[in-house]
């Protein structure tokens, strides 16, 4: 396979600790999971799992994982996406879809069983999410251009889910213990 030299327009950093470490990068190799299947907690797994798909040019992926069963893939296509993803402890999971031009997503999860889902198909949109503990989720979806998402969740049974649809649309979730 002929995946070093196409890699070489991105900057990919995954890193990971614990337990087994399976990372997989590819690039415009039109690999297409489902993250029900692929990355859905599972007991019979253990260790940390990051997948990142990039098509375009200039993307920046930075994942670290530590802990057990961590799960992170992300996707980037068009040109310029950013993505940051830190997790630790239990059943994290984190998907992230970018379709666009510049797009940020800085994710932050601590414990137990978060999930984050986020998906941005326009331009110049950013997602800023930072959670905390136990089973925590969020959805973030961004359909048009120069929209921010900005969600802190502390603590407990949290829920938070985010959808924009326009041009230069701002949300903001805070949500505590």
């Amino acid at each position: 396979m002929d995946i070093i030299p196409r890699l070489k327009l991105y900057s990919l950093l995954i890193v990971g600790m614990m337990c087994h470490v399976p990372a997989i990068a590819e690039s415009g190799l039109g690999l297409d999971l489902d993250l029900n299947d692929e990355l859905a907690g599972r007991p019979d797994i253990a260790g940390n799992h990051a997948l990142a798909l990039q098509n375009g040019e200039q993307h920046q992926l930075t994942i670290q994982q530590s802990g057990i069963r961590n799960h992170a893939e992300s996707q980037q296509y068009g040109m310029d996406n950013l993505a940051t993803i830190d997790q630790m402890g239990g059943d994290l999971l984190i998907y992230t879809n970018q379709d666009g031009f510049q797009n940020v997503v800085n994710a932050s999860q601590k414990g137990q069983r978060n999930q984050l889902v986020s998906e941005q198909l326009g331009n110049d949109n950013r997602i800023d999410v930072d959670q905390n503990g136990r089973g925590i989720q969020t959805r973030v979806s961004q359909y048009g251009d120069s929209n921010l998402a900005d969600i802190q969740q502390m603590g407990l049974g949290l829920r938070s889910e985010v959808i924009q649809e326009g041009d230069g649309l701002s949300v903001q979730v805070l949500q505590g213990y």
